[in-house]
C-alpha cells in the first residue's frame, strides 16, 4: 500500500535527525514505489514519492531521472522536463563520488579497449594489403636466391614470431603496425603515429584505471562514503574501528568514527576522537568545528565557541564554522555577536544557510551542522600510491600487454623512440618495396620494376601511359588487365563486406583511413556501450532504479545510423574505384578485339 504523506514526512525528518545527508536506501525504494504508481495510474502519487526520494538523497543521481519522467507522464507538454532530469542527473554523477569514481573508471575502459579493437582491425587490414610488400622486400635481404615459397614461409615466421614468445594479441598488432609502418600511405602513418602515441601514454593510463578500479572496490572507501554522504550500519562501524586498529594514525577513519559517535548521541567518544585527531594534526579545522558542535551537545558552549573561533581563524571562508558560532553564541546571549556570525555565514554562501534554517531543530544533529570530508580529500586518496593499486596495473598491463613487463614499462619510450626513427624513411624516395597503383604488385627501384613518375609498375606504365620504352604483346596487356580487374573489384567486394560486419573497415581498405578509424572507433565505443550496459566492473556502492531501456534505445538510434552513414559513404567513396573499373572493362573489350584482328 502507498505510504502516507505524513509516513513520507516522519522518514524525512528521521533522515534529518540521524543527520544522514543521503539516505540512499530508502531513496531508491521510494523510486521502485514510483515507477510501480506510475503503471497503476497513480500520477499523483508517484510525483510525490519521487520529491520525497529527492529530499531524503539530493545527491542520489537517479533521483531527478525519476523526476524528470513523472512530471512528463504528468503533463504531456513538458517535454523539458525529461531532459532537464537527465542534465541534472549526469551533474549529480559529477558531484557524486560514488558514482563518478564508478562511471570515471568504466568509461575509461570501454575507451581503452574500442581503442585497442580498433588498432587490431587496423592491424590486420594494413596485414592484408602490405604483407605482399614485405615478404618482396625480404627476397633482397639476402644474397643468395630463394625459391619463392621459402621467402612467404620466412616472412609468415617473422610476422609469428611475437606468438612464441607469449605476447599479448595487442602487442602483436601494434608489432605488424611498426613492422609494416613504412609501407603505409601518408594518411594511415599519421593515424599509426597517433596509435604510437596511445602506446606510449598506455602505462600512465593503465595506473590511472587502477587506482580508479581498487578505489571502486574498496570496503574502506565505502565506508568512509557511507558515513560521510549516505547512511551507515554497525557493520560499517566495525569495518572502520578494525582499520583503525591496524592504522592508529589514520585521520579519514578517525573522522567518520567521531561523525557516528556524534551522530548516534555518544559525545564523549566522539570527544577522543576529535582529540586525538588534533593530536596529530592540531590544525585539522573541521574536527576544531565538529569538536564544538560536541561541546554544545554536552552543555559546554564557552568551549564550543572557543573551538569555533579556531576553526575560523584557520579557514577564514568556512561557512559552517560562522554558523555555528552564531548558535552557540545565541546559547550564552551573546546577540549582538551572534547576528554579525550569522550575516557573515550569509554573506559567505546564502544558499546553504537557507537549507541549514529549513532543516534547524533542537535536535543537535540539526542546531549546529557538521563538517564532512570534501569529495576532494576522496579523489586525493584514489590517486595515492599503494601496493594493492600497483599489484592491479600489472594484472591490468599484463592482460593488455603480456611480453612487456611492467616493471619495465619504460621500455615502451624506447619503443617509441624506434617508432619516431621511422616516420623519417620516406617510401618513394628510398628503394623499398611500393604497390603499384593499378595493379596492386609488389615492385622497387631495386627489381627496376616502378616507374616512379606515375607510382606503377612497368606493365601498367607501358599500358596506361603510353611509355614506349616497355614492349608488351596485346596477350600480355589482356593478361595484365584482367588482373587489375580482378584486383578492384575483390577491393570493392572484400570493403562493401568489411563495411557491413565493421563500419569504417572499409574506408580503411579504400585508403580513407582517418574517416574509417573515427567510424570504427565509435562503432566499438557504441557497441561495447550496449553490451555492458551496467559497465564493465560491478558497483555495490550505488542502487540503480532507472530502467536502462531509454539508454539502450537511443544508443541502439546512434548505431544504426552510424551503420547506415558508413554504408552510405562507402559507396560514395568506392564510386570512383567503380568509375576505374568500368574504364579497365572497356580497355580489356578494346584489346580483345585488337587481338581478334
Amino acid at each position: 500500500y502507498p505510504l502516507e504523506s505524513s509516513e513520507l514526512e516522519n522518514i524525512y525528518q528521521y533522515k534529518l535527525d540521524r543527520g544522514i545527508v543521503n539516505l540512499s536506501s530508502a531513496s531508491f525504494f521510494l523510486l521502485r514505489g514510483s515507477d510501480r504508481l506510475l503503471k497503476e495510474g497513480k500520477v499523483a502519487k508517484a510525483v510525490e514519492y519521487a520529491e520525497y526520494a529527492l529530499l531524503l538523497a539530493p545527491a542520489y543521481p537517479p533521483v531527478y531521472f525519476q523526476l524528470g519522467k513523472v512530471y512528463w507522464t504528468q503533463n504531456r507538454l513538458r517535454l523539458h522536463s525529461v531532459f532537464t532530469g537527465w542534465f541534472n542527473s549526469i551533474r549529480a554523477v559529477v558531484r557524486n563520488y560514488s558514482f563518478a569514481v564508478y562511471v570515471l573508471t568504466n568509461q575509461l575502459l570501454l575507451l581503452f579497449i574500442a581503442f585497442l579493437l580498433l588498432i587490431a582491425v587496423f592491424a590486420l587490414i594494413s596485414l592484408y594489403k602490405y604483407s605482399k610488400l614485405f615478404f618482396h622486400e625480404l627476397t633482397h635481404l639476402l644474397p643468395f636466391a630463394l625459391p619463392g615459397h621459402l621467402y612467404v614461409l620466412w616472412g609468415v615466421f617473422i610476422l609469428v614470431l611475437p606468438f612464441f614468445f607469449h605476447w599479448s594479441i595487442f602487442l602483436i598488432f601494434f608489432f605488424w603496425l611498426i613492422l609494416l609502418f613504412v609501407y603505409h600511405a601518408k594518411r594511415e602513418q599519421l593515424l599509426i603515429t597517433i596509435f604510437a602515441f596511445f602506446f606510449l601514454a598506455s602505462p600512465f593510463f593503465i595506473q590511472l584505471v587502477s587506482n580508479l578500479l581498487v578505489t571502486s572496490s574498496s570496503d574502506r572507501y565505502y565506508s568512509l562514503f557511507q558515513v560521510n554522504e549516505d547512511n551507515w550500519d554497525r557493520e560499517t562501524e566495525m569495518q572502520l574501528t578494525n582499520w583503525l586498529e591496524k592504522n592508529p594514525t589514520d585521520i579519514e577513519t578517525l573522522f567518520a568514527l567521531a561523525l557516528i559517535k556524534k551522530r548516534e548521541g555518544s559525545y564523549r567518544a566522539a570527544q577522543d576522537y576529535y582529540q586525538q585527531i588534533l593530536s596529530i594534526e592540531p590544525d585539522h579545522y573541521r574536527s576544531l568545528c565538529n569538536l564544538g558542535n560536541v561541546m554544545i551537545a554536552r552543555k559546554k558552549p564557552d568551549l564550543a565557541i572557543a573551538n569555533y573561533d579556531r576553526c575560523i581563524s584557520l579557514d577564514p571562508e568556512n561557512v559552517r564554522g560562522y554558523y555555528n558560532l552564531s548558535r552557540a553564541q545565541l546559547l550564552e546571549f551573546m546577540f549582538k555577536e551572534s547576528n554579525k556570525s550569522y550575516k557573515k555565514a550569509a554573506e559567505i554562501n546564502p544558499g546553504e544557510i537557507d537549507q541549514f534554517i529549513k532543516i534547524y531543530s533542537e535536535n543537535i544533529n540539526r542546531m549546529v551542522i557538521d563538517e564532512t570530508v570534501p569529495v576532494k580529500i576522496f579523489w586525493e586518496n584514489t590517486f595515492k600510491p599503494s601496493i594493492e593499486k600497483a599489484r592491479t596495473s600489472e594484472s591490468l598491463w599484463n592482460a593488455f600487454f603480456r611480453g612487456l613487463p611492467y616493471k619495465y614499462w619504460y621500455t615502451v619510450f624506447i619503443v617509441f623512440f624506434f617508432f619516431v626513427c621511422l616516420i623519417y624513411v620516406d617510401r618513394y624516395r628510398s628503394d623499398l618495396s611500393l604497390g603499384c597503383d593499378y595493379c596492386g604488385r609488389a615492385a622497387c627501384k631495386k627489381c627496376k620494376t616502378f616507374v616512379s613518375e606515375f607510382n606503377l609498375c612497368k606493365q601498367c606504365a607501358g599500358i596506361f601511359k603510353g611509355n614506349r620504352n616497355i614492349s608488351i604483346s596485346i596477350k600480355n596487356k589482356e593478361e595484365h588487365v584482367i588482373t587489375i580487374e580482378r584486383f578492384h573489384t575483390r577491393h570493392i567486394i572484400i570493403g562493401k563486406i568489411l563495411s557491413f560486419l565493421l563500419p569504417g573497415a572499409g574506408h580503411n581498405l579504400l585508403d580513407k583511413p582517418v574517416k574509417g578509424a573515427l567510424i570504427l572507433f565509435s562503432f566499438f565505443f557504441i557497441c561495447l556501450k550496449l553490451f555492458f550496459m551496467e559497465g564493465i566492473i560491478d558497483n555495490s556502492w550505488q542502487m540503480v532504479t532507472v530502467s536502462s531501456f531509454g539508454g539502450i534505445f537511443i544508443l541502439s538510434c546512434i548505431l544504426f545510423s552510424l551503420y547506415g552513414y558508413s554504408i552510405w559513404d562507402y559507396t560514395k567513396v568506392s564510386g570512383k574505384l567503380s568509375q576505374f573499373l568500368s574504364l579497365i572493362r572497356v580497355t580489356r573489350k578494346e584489346l580483345q578485339i585488337q587481338k581478334n584482328a
